[in-house]
């Protein structure tokens, strides 16, 4: 009996400390997410249906850049991401990632055909990367160097001087 009421009480304490060493996500620390730290890494499918994996081992520089269809400077500054994209595609990777979770799918395949947007269009279906990203307003866009270092993050609409400033700043 004494044998038993041993291994019991080996087992209760095994549990507590079980769950006493298990956290949250939430209290664990997180990482800044500014200029001079490592990018976020995320894994979100893509409008076509790919899963894309955006995080440190890109090796390029990348332009993350978060929206959603209803944003008037979203489509106000798309035609100039067009443009950059187009002009720097093999210098920089760029990524839309639509925040999903505040948006409706049909409008955001509608808003790409609209405007014929030709880079990838990530779904960020649950909030997840505007949660890693800490992503408080659209449109907000990231530049990430190629190493994976968050170089700078901007709110709000870009001008095309900007985009071209950005670029040449990340090439330094």
């Amino acid at each position: 009996m004494k044998k038993l009421g041993t291994q019991a009480t080996l087992i209760c304490m095994a549990i507590i400390l079980l769950i006493l060493s298990v956290r949250p996500p939430s209290s664990e620390p997180r990482q800044p997410v500014k200029p001079g730290y490592p990018m976020p890494s995320v894994n979100l499918p893509s409008l076509d249906g790919k899963n894309v994996a955006l995080n440190a081992s890109q090796r390029k520089p990348l332009l993350i850049y978060f929206w959603a269809s209803w944003c008037e400077p979203c489509r106000a500054e798309t035609p100039d991401l067009i443009a950059f994209y187009e002009r720097h595609k093999g210098d920089i990777g760029v990524y839309a990632v639509n925040v999903t979770s505040k948006d409706e799918p049909d409008s955001v395949r509608s808003f790409v055909r609209q405007y014929n947007v030709r880079f990838p269009v990530l779904l960020d279906e649950r909030g997840e990367a505007a949660e890693q990203f800490r992503i408080v307003s659209i449109p907000t866009t990231y530049w990430i160097d190629a190493q994976g270092i968050i170089a700078d993050r901007f709110i709000g609409q870009l001008t095309p001087q900007k985009l071209e400033e950005k670029l040449r700043s990340l090439r330094r």
